[in-house]
């Protein structure tokens, strides 16, 4: 019988190093933006606020993807670690489409009751898929996507993954064994809990209310879930195409409303 999740393990040394990176990265785009906005703020440099943060994004990515995940060892072994590819990828964007239309009827339930719709983030950017451009494709979905999982996925499920193995070792006295932990066993109690949390910290990150927060879980959830079972290139295609056609899905959920009522 078939392993349903690769037994991939860390030893807390190597989770540790790349926790480091992470935020050696985090602290330097950080550092760069600074730069970048004092030198618009003194005029030195004509570039604009929203470039700033793209170009933040990107040193973030890619100090995730190269540093933090391990480099190209990381790349070859979790991008895509089933055989699968196609049939992951496939899977990943149809339930990604699927779960985006569950939230967005649950945003738009209220206006059934005469009462407004539930908000999004502030900071939530939804495409137009009629008017279709590369750059929209890229600020949209492929760099919000590639920065998220890496976030929440790789680098989410390594620390929680080691945080609630160390709380459950503790409330059930059992002494830990080895120094490695797989941070992908979601048939462990560690494993779902570290599921649900990083899918609920990537709720409050985009959600500005409790009533949002389900539009955003149920993603959380599944990409968590693709992430372990067919690795990080699965969730991210899938994060991708729920980004890009998310306006698609949200005309679908209104012509529907309208129709019904």
């Amino acid at each position: 019988m078939k392993r349903i999740f690769l037994n991939e393990e860390y030893t807390y040394n190597e989770i540790g190093i790349k926790l480091g990176y992470m935020i050696i990265s985090f602290l330097i785009s950080i550092l760069v933006m600074q730069i970048l906005c004092l030198c618009k703020v003194t005029t030195l440099l004509d570039i604009k606020i929203n470039d700033i943060l793209y170009i933040g994004e990107s040193i973030v990515i890619t100090g995730c993807i190269i540093t933090i995940s391990g480099g190209r060892s990381f790349l070859k072994k979790n991008l895509f670690r089933r055989k699968e590819i196609f049939i992951g990828i496939f899977t990943g964007a149809i339930s990604g489409l699927i779960v985006m239309f569950i939230t967005y009827l649950y945003r738009l339930i209220p206006i059934c009751f005469g009462e407004s719709i539930i908000e999004i983030g502030s900071n939530q950017v939804v495409s137009t898929y009629k008017n279709f451009s590369f750059e929209g494709l890229i600020v949209t979905a492929i760099t919000p996507a590639i920065l998220e999982e890496t976030i929440f996925r790789v680098v989410g499920f390594s620390i929680f993954a080691c945080i609630f193995k160390f709380w459950f070792s503790i409330v059930r006295k059992n002494e830990i064994k080895s120094n490695s932990i797989n941070v992908l066993n979601l048939k462990s109690g560690y494993g779902l809990s570290t599921l649900f949390i990083t899918s609920l910290v990537f709720a409050l990150m985009h959600g500005p209310s409790i009533l949002s927060l389900p539009i955003y879980l149920l993603p959380g959830l599944l990409f968590g879930f693709l992430y372990c079972k067919y690795g990080l290139g699965v969730s991210i295609s899938a994060h991708c195409i729920s980004n890009y056609l998310s306006s698609l899905v949200l005309t679908i959920v209104v012509f529907l409303i309208n129709l019904l009522f």
